[in-house]
């Protein structure tokens, strides 16, 4: 629901918008003041999330296609590698 609502398309996306939404919630709930937030240079979900705000969607503008996350969209992508995630998420994780 969370890609549909936000002009994106994909299952890897969709599952990525809620799990983000999910953790957010749950850390509403328990009554923490901040957020959880993950950058663009901390992992793919943080550029797809960032591009969402940012606008890259913008549907009022009758886009053709829906928001598709691309590796060619992180800046960073030579350092989101999957061989090094443990040591960029494990302490954010932690926090959660």
């Amino acid at each position: 629901l969370a890609g549909q609502i936000n002009g994106s398309t994909g299952y890897e996306e969709a599952a990525a918008q809620g799990l983000y939404a999910g953790v957010n919630a749950a850390i509403a709930v328990r009554g923490d003041a901040e957020p959880f937030k993950l950058s663009r240079s901390d992992a793919y979900i943080g550029v797809l999330v960032d591009d969402l705000l940012q606008g890259v969607v913008e549907p009022s503008e009758g886009v053709e296609e829906p928001y598709r996350m691309f590796t060619s969209r992180a800046e960073h992508r030579i350092l989101l590698r999957s061989d090094n995630a443990d040591a960029r998420l494990t302490p954010m994780g932690a926090r959660v």
